[in-house]
């Protein structure tokens, strides 16, 4: 069964006991959170496992908001936290140096995309964001 907003989509494995909200953009607002704990509660108060996915810290406040009120049901142990996105800044700093040290051996954006394996797009910003 699937339940979409245009906020976040909410898969629900029957088999597995597993309700999976994925988020849609970065901005979760305690308002999303809360809507997506209100759709989820009957499976919640059954022992499914939650799973959220999206462009979050660890550290965020709303989070830490769906955490505590699945507390309050006495599941707080029941949610998996996963984040989208897929390099941090670091890695990201990183990445962008080595195309740019690519960029200066000369090989052209198509290889620096292979090399790295991060979208055309990207190093075509990464380069022209620090021009040599």
């Amino acid at each position: 069964m699937n339940l979409s907003t245009n906020a976040y989509d909410v898969e629900i494995n029957e088999k597995d006991k597993v309700v999976t909200v994925t988020f849609h953009n970065s901005n979760m607002t305690f308002k999303v959170i809360k809507s997506a704990l209100i759709q989820l509660k009957s499976y919640i108060e059954r022992d499914y496992q939650i799973k959220i996915i999206g462009y979050i810290s660890k550290e965020s406040s709303n989070l830490t908001a769906f955490k505590f009120a699945l507390s309050l049901f006495g599941h707080e142990n029941r949610i998996i936290i996963e984040n989208k996105s897929r390099y941090h800044k670091f890695e990201r700093r990183k990445l962008m140096e080595r195309a740019r040290e690519l960029r200066d051996k000369g090989l052209t954006v198509k290889e620096i995309s292979n090399e790295l394996k991060v979208p055309i797009k990207t190093v075509y910003r990464w380069i022209h964001k620090y021009p040599q």
